[in-house]
């Protein structure tokens, strides 16, 4: 709200999903090998819808005598996913033991997307399309789009696999991928509840089609899979007859089509938001904790994480639909920082029933919320604080 009567550009958001799965699994054991088998079926039924309402926004009228005022984009998928995995664990020793696991994954999305807005919104396109059609047909005629009882988007692409016609129609597409994921992990055991380990992985997701606001169907066009291949090593150290505790570890994050939103541009609402694949990206961090216990009813702890997670191979638009080089660009939501500091205190009430008081506060870092311009989009670094408090019987229930 700016404080005027003006509705210059308000947004909304909903959406609905309906979501099946059944999985089955099947373990066991022979001698010092552990394995697990199992098959995985999924099925997720979504439907949401992005508003932007600009009856008095002043890019709110393109042709003459046409204004814009509510727009919708609608997108509505089917995703099916089947997979099969497995995993072996094999103790080599009491002490030491190697996992190694694998899971091989089909996704299938169907997905339908366009734009529902008022006269003046489906007038509009539809006379953007006529001009592009008219400059390769001379016979092209304007299709005459309804308000409200058409779903429409400007057909500019070949990417759902037929030729561009730029005539008004739903935008349909199909997004069939398959991956294969896998894990290796070392255990050492080198004192009694003492851990040290080591672990690399890949894994996958899914790829998705943008749900925005754009008149062209070249908007909606999917981002494909993102694979991310993590390293990491670590240690959990009792001390002190378990009335200490120290983990630690450093670990390293590569990622290949990162899917991250961007911006793209549009001939109406001029620079929006969009999926996009980062080609190359990594995060590298080291996360450390310290658990005491200095007496049965006090426990005490206190929590960090570093992190340096940037951009390492992207060209796209900033703000004003200019290209863009992106690498070393720290990626969002990816604060240096994040420290917690709690603790919780037992006592007891009577025979039967006890109490307890706990806090926990957080400090996370400064980061941003967008891809680049940190001035603009900047979240400030902020501490939250949470008190809890209650009463449980002696046996916790």
């Amino acid at each position: 709200c700016d404080g005027t009567i003006y509705q210059d550009a308000d947004r909304y958001v909903k959406g609905e999903i309906d979501s099946y799965s059944q999985e089955l699994r099947l373990t066991g054991d022979n001698g010092p090998i552990d394995w697990l088998f199992g098959l995985n079926f999924a099925q997720d039924k979504a439907d949401d819808t992005t508003g932007v309402m600009i009856p008095t926004a002043s890019n709110n009228v393109v042709i003459p005598g046409l204004t814009l005022g509510n727009v919708e984009n609608a997108l509505s998928t089917n995703i099916r996913t089947y997979a099969a995995f497995t995993n072996v664990e094999y103790h080599l020793t009491e002490s030491v033991s190697i996992q190694g696991g694998v899971r091989y994954t089909e996704t299938k999305n169907r997905a339908r997307s366009c734009q529902i807005g008022d006269v003046g919104y489906a007038t509009t396109l539809d006379l953007i399309a006529f001009q592009v059609r008219s400059s390769f047909d001379p016979a092209a005629a304007p299709q005459g789009a309804q308000p409200y009882s058409d779903c429409i988007a400007i057909d500019d692409t070949e990417g759902d696999g037929t030729p561009a016609s730029f005539l008004l129609s739903p935008y349909r597409n199909r997004l069939n991928e398959d991956n294969l994921s896998w894990r290796a992990v070392a255990n050492w055991e080198f004192a009694p509840d003492a851990l040290a380990y080591a672990n690399v992985s890949r894994g996958f997701k899914s790829g998705a089609f943008t749900s925005a606001v754009g008149i062209l169907q070249s908007q909606s066009l999917p981002v494909t899979e993102e694979r991310l291949t993590a390293y990491e090593v670590g240690m959990k150290l009792p001390l002190f007859d378990h009335k200490m505790r120290i983990n630690a570890a450093l670990f390293r994050y590569d990622y290949d089509d990162k899917q991250l939103y961007a911006k793209s541009r549009d001939p109406i609402f001029q620079v929006v938001d969009a999926l996009a694949n980062i080609p190359k990206s990594r995060i590298e961090g080291v996360e450390a904790e310290l658990a005491l216990r200095p007496h049965p009813s006090t426990s005490l702890g206190l929590a960090a994480t570093y992190l340096d997670a940037k951009v390492r191979d992207y060209v796209g638009l900033d703000l004003n639909g200019v290209e863009q080089d992106f690498e070393g660009t720290r990626l969002p939501y990816t604060p240096k920082w994040n420290v917690t500091a709690r603790g919780q205190f037992d006592i007891s009430i009577t025979a039967d029933y006890g109490g307890f008081f706990g806090w926990a506060a957080t400090y996370n870092g400064a980061t941003n919320s967008s891809l680049g311009y940190p001035g603009l989009y900047e979240i400030p670094s902020f501490v939250t604080l949470d008190l809890r408090a209650g009463v449980v019987s002696a046996d916790e229930r």
